[in-house]
């Protein structure tokens, strides 16, 4: 258990340290573009302006619903919407300080135990918010759990964190891209790899920054 315990400090100071960073920088880039006539745009608020577009999971076995998360009064995940299909491996794939461990934490209602760590929204588990003030957070962390190794995904619903490309595009069902704490972009992974909508998708899987 003090490797497991010290893995998890680890990552969680880490993902700290890059929230600040990002957060004393306000650094995003490449999201900026320009178009043929010469107009410059945002690729943040292109992809805020086509939501309503996103890929959707029916009859989802998880589904996080408007998830904000602070570390110390900084905002590190900015309301994420992601549902998870049953019995299919869900990569979570961004630059370092995106949000992507915060958001398996949130998950698994590890966020709750590290110091001066908040959330609020909705995290619905075969129909119940495990986020509820009704909820027992010891029978959800029963049913879910955190592993450092590749499971055998048969019958199971996996969410991994990787920012290995390869392993993404080869071992998981679906992927989603986080920036910023943000979910840019969520669908098959082989859309995602070979077709994405969002261009800060294709820019970062094309290892164009990160």
């Amino acid at each position: 258990m003090g490797n497991l315990d010290n893995t998890l400090k680890s990552s969680i100071k880490d993902e700290i340290d890059d929230i600040s960073e990002y957060t004393k920088t306000k650094a995003e880039p490449d999201t900026i573009t320009t178009t043929g006539d010469g107009t410059s745009h945002s690729i943040k608020a292109e992809t805020e302006r086509s939501l309503d577009s996103e890929f959707k999971i029916e009859n989802p076995k998880l589904s996080v619903q408007s998830l904000k998360a602070w570390f110390s009064g900084k905002l590190a995940l900015k309301g994420i919407n992601l549902d998870v299909k049953e019995n299919c491996v869900t990569a979570l794939i961004g630059p370092s300080g995106c949000g992507k461990t915060t958001l398996l934490r949130c998950i698994n209602r590890m966020h709750d135990l590290t110091p001066n760590a908040t959330a609020d929204g909705k995290i619905i588990l075969d129909n119940i918010n495990i986020y509820d003030k009704q909820t027992d957070p010891v029978l959800i962390k029963r049913r879910m759990g955190m592993v450092f190794q590749k499971p055998n995904k048969k019958r199971l619903t996996v969410i991994i964190v990787t920012h290995n490309m390869q392993q993404a595009a080869r071992v998981s069902d679906y992927t989603a891209f986080m920036y910023l704490g943000e979910l840019i972009e969520f669908g098959p992974t082989d859309q995602i790899f070979k077709y994405p909508k969002k261009e800060l998708t294709e820019r970062y899987i094309s290892g164009k920054f990160g």
